[in-house]
């Protein structure tokens, strides 16, 4: 199979979730996941582009998803991270970040 060679994009710049009008709504839908205990319909795009995860898994969550059969949405839903699994933010890991 051939794929169509292209010119890398510009990086994604999302500062702020002001600039995703979806972006808050995703988070509280995510959130919501945990006392339901069932996941949410997103659409791939939307949830893959979303600074929502990052900001969840900095307060210890964990974002899990699963690609559905239709190849457009995945079912996402949130974990609780135990103490063990927690990120380690120790001077020595995030100089890997800058």
């Amino acid at each position: 199979m051939k794929f169509e060679v292209i010119d890398r994009p510009e990086k994604n710049r999302h500062k702020t979730s002001d600039d995703l009008g979806y972006d808050i709504d995703l988070e509280a839908a995510l959130m919501e996941t945990i006392q339901h205990g069932r996941a949410i319909k997103v659409r791939l795009g939307l949830f893959h582009s979303s600074p929502a995860k990052g900001r969840l898994w900095l307060k210890g969550y964990s974002v899990r998803h699963r690609v559905l059969g239709d190849r457009e949405h995945v079912a996402a839903w949130i974990e609780i991270t135990g103490p063990d699994e927690a990120p380690d933010f120790s001077v020595e890991q995030l100089s890997l970040f800058g």
